[in-house]
């Protein structure tokens, strides 16, 4: 972070020895001459005898950038996946953001001796992760991870070179977008993070797992390295990612227009999160604006979550006989079977007041059952359902019942409360509730808690005793490579 310059560096070198450097270079009588337009900052490397690969790649719109990998020889085989992700990341931002606006991009992949190099960024330079043999061996050559950090540290090329927006006091404007823009390249247009032994990596579901209870303060607090116990790595590349995704998966196209527009208007600008928010006002939509700002404001991640569950044979009020099967008719047609009662909670905050209420609402049917199956064919079963939505004003809920005679009911709703209750009189039993079962909402701290079933799933288990195995394997394995 900080003001943009033209910069011209001579460097002189041993001989047989390459360089690599920001902007573009030229070589006279042994020194080396680079003049660069427009960047915050300069850096150069010099090793000796490195594999140097040159290309030239034309982006979408007809501009070209001149790609230099400098790699150890013997991590050669690196070279066409970092080549490939490279063009993969350039085409992509020229679409999805602006073109790449320099003439030349220099990637450095240090032996892994030399970690101390990674990861770091500089204006049309970067570091990648170290090679190694490793993501060459079976069960690991399927592994995205140097294409991953590759892409995070291309990314920075825009969010800390280009938008540059304030490193020490709001890293997440930087950390938080490349991380995201990073993942998203690599799901959408290299086929993901990967697998080991076979056993998809979901990413995202990786950084929702690291949303834990240290998480104290708001994601957008200044400055970064003042968060508490620490956690600044968490909060601004983490926590800024899953608001990111959220944001991408409920907003759609809203989400992409205001991601375009800020990156765009911005350019060499350095914004602050103000700056951010208005962009996602004005160019995405109101409540975008008003989501970001509610995610990126609350002092720990949310964990909405089904928070109780009874489903048993209903008996009448005390006083009622309900034991005659045309009052039990008459009952289920007030209810009617795709009705619930639904208990919404109320809120209040410093702004306004809004008083809780009761009301019966029509479910969506997904799904129609048999009526002469599940357990008990013919009884009427109460089904009580509470959901704790953690005061989230700005997203959708959705949740879907599903009764043992296979019919699957659905409620969608929006709006601020702390809570909200169902109970559902119809005859089948209640055998499975799924809060958010699209997985919009990856700011969720905790989605295991997002599902509730009368039986469990053995498949669970299964999979984890799978994975468990393939650890064990893993390192079984490269200890007898290391020894």
């Amino acid at each position: 972070y900080s003001e943009f310059a033209d910069y011209e560096v001579d460097i002189a070198i041993p001989d047989g020895w390459t360089v690599g450097a920001t902007g573009k270079g030229e070589v006279s009588e042994g020194v080396w001459h680079y003049e660069q337009r427009a960047v915050h900052d300069f850096v150069f490397c010099a090793m000796p005898g490195p594999v140097d690969t040159r290309f030239t790649h034309t982006l979408p719109g007809g501009e070209t950038v001149d790609v230099q990998l400098l790699t150890p020889v013997e991590y050669d085989l690196q070279i066409e996946r970092a080549k490939r992700t490279l063009v993969v990341g350039l085409d992509r931002t020229a679409t999805s953001l602006f073109p790449y606006p320099y003439d030349t991009l220099t990637v450095v992949m240090p032996p892994h001796n030399a970690g101390g190099l990674f990861p770091v960024e500089y204006s049309t330079l970067f570091f990648n992760l170290p090679v190694d043999p490793l993501f060459d061996r079976y069960g690991m050559d399927n592994v995205r991870l140097p294409e991953s950090v590759l892409l995070h540290e291309f990314m920075h090329q825009y969010f800390q070179g280009i938008v540059a927006s304030n490193e020490t006091a709001e890293a997440f404007l930087d950390e938080g977008f490349t991380d995201y823009w990073a993942s998203r390249i690599l799901s959408e247009d290299l086929g993901g993070t990967g697998a080991i032994f076979g056993h998809t990596i979901d990413d995202t579901r990786l950084a929702q797992k690291q949303l834990d209870d240290r998480l104290v303060e708001a994601a957008r607090k200044r400055p970064t390295y003042m968060y508490y116990d620490g956690r600044w790595g968490t909060q601004s590349y983490r926590r800024m990612r899953t608001i990111l995704v959220t944001g991408e998966r409920v907003f759609g196209e809203d989400f992409d227009r205001f991601m375009r527009s800020y990156a765009r208007q911005y350019r060499f600008r350095h914004p602050d999160d103000e700056d951010m928010f208005e962009v996602a006002r004005l160019q995405g939509s109101p409540r975008l604006a008003r989501f970001l700002r509610e995610a990126m404001s609350r002092s720990s991640p949310p964990d909405p979550k089904i928070d109780g569950v009874k489903s048993k044979k209903w008996d009448p009020p005390t006083g009622r006989d309900f034991s005659d099967e045309d009052d039990q008719d008459h009952l289920a047609d007030w209810m009617g079977d795709n009705n619930a009662q639904v208990v919404r909670s109320g809120f209040a905050n410093e702004k306004r007041s809004v008083a809780g209420d009761v009301e019966i609402v029509a479910l969506k049917v997904v799904t129609t059952g048999d009526a002469g199956a599940g357990e008990d064919p013919g009884d009427l079963y109460r089904s009580d359902v509470r959901i704790y939505t953690d005061d989230l004003a700005q997203v959708p809920f959705t949740v879907l019942f599903t009764f043992d005679d296979g019919t699957v009911l659905r409620d969608q709703w929006q709006g601020p409360g702390t809570w909200r209750a169902w109970r559902i009189v119809r005859r089948a039993k209640l055998t499975e509730v799924r809060l958010d079962p699209e997985q919009l909402l990856a700011i969720d701290a905790d989605p295991v808690n997002n599902g509730w079933r009368a039986e469990p799933v053995d498949g669970l288990t299964e999979d984890w005793s799978a994975w468990l195995g393939a650890l064990t394997s893993t390192l079984a394995q490269n200890a007898c490579w290391w020894l």
